[in-house]
């Protein structure tokens, strides 16, 4: 059986993953591996226009709930932001796809 990682689930999908109790998805299985020893997980997709997902931003918390709507608004702005600057070192502008 492979190792399960969230950032892998975001990367091939384009959904946003939101765990806030990383302990319960690690004891049924969901996910593995060390890095899943936090309590709360978000990962987001970063993605072009054209929907094409570019890279993803994981954000592991020390707390059980700690990804909020407020928390998860801040990180999806980031997320957008960060999608032309990975388009340009990329190279893959609007021309591209």
């Amino acid at each position: 059986r492979g190792r399960r990682y969230l950032s892998c689930r975001t990367a091939g999908t384009g959904w946003l993953n939101v765990v806030n109790d990383m302990q319960n998805w690690f004891e049924f299985g969901e996910v593995e591996g060390d890095h899943h020893r936090c309590m709360s997980q978000m990962v987001l997709p970063v993605c072009a226009e054209s929907g094409k997902v570019l890279g993803v931003v994981q954000v592991d918390c020390a707390q059980k709930n700690a990804v909020d709507n407020a928390v998860q608004t801040d990180w999806v702005a980031l997320a957008v932001v960060l999608a032309a600057p990975i388009e340009a070192v990329l190279g893959e502008g609007s021309e591209g796809e």
